[in-house]
């Protein structure tokens, strides 16, 4: 019967501090990347963009600060903005900031990846990687389809067309 006892206390012991380090990775699980795609362009296209949720699950702050991947020669983050009554990518040279317990969308109009220069050209249905580095010093390995996503008129071009 003692021990039964000491058997039950310890499993009960073992309980709490498995529910406790479960607990605790999840408030400090720092960068995910969700629901990632790339988007598919002609295959005369230089360039294309990815597009994700960035979700910070740790303590502080972080910054996108850069991202590679073998599909093309440069990777930029950037942003879409209204200038002069037109709308306008320019990359983000301090990166991209994503708040303690937040997350960031990026998406077509928005903040996006874009990849300039492509090395081959991009077919809806193939498998992108990407590795996103972060001010930490962490890094997100992310592995995107390729989809069809309506083009997003920039002045008289369309995304793809732009070099």
């Amino acid at each position: 019967m003692k021990k039964l006892i000491s058997l039950v206390a310890f499993l009960s012991v073992a309980a709490t501090l498995l529910v406790f380090a479960a607990t605790n990775a999840t408030a400090n699980m720092g960068v995910m990347a969700m629901d990632a795609w790339v988007r598919a362009v002609p295959p005369t296209a230089q360039n294309s963009a990815a597009y994700m949720m960035l979700k910070n699950g740790g303590e502080k702050a972080v910054t996108l600060v850069s991202a590679t991947t073998d599909v093309a020669k440069t990777v930029e983050i950037h942003e879409v903005v209204k200038s002069g009554g037109m709308m306008e990518m320019r990359p983000l040279k301090n990166g991209l900031e994503i708040s303690a317990g937040k997350s960031v969308m990026l998406k077509p109009g928005g903040y996006h990846i874009m990849l300039i220069g492509l090395t081959g050209k991009l077919m809806e249905g193939q498998q992108v990687d990407l590795m996103l580095k972060f001010s930490d010093g962490s890094e997100v390995k992310v592995s995107a389809p390729v989809k069809k996503g309506e083009a997003m008129k920039m002045g008289h071009k369309k995304m793809g067309e732009m070099k």
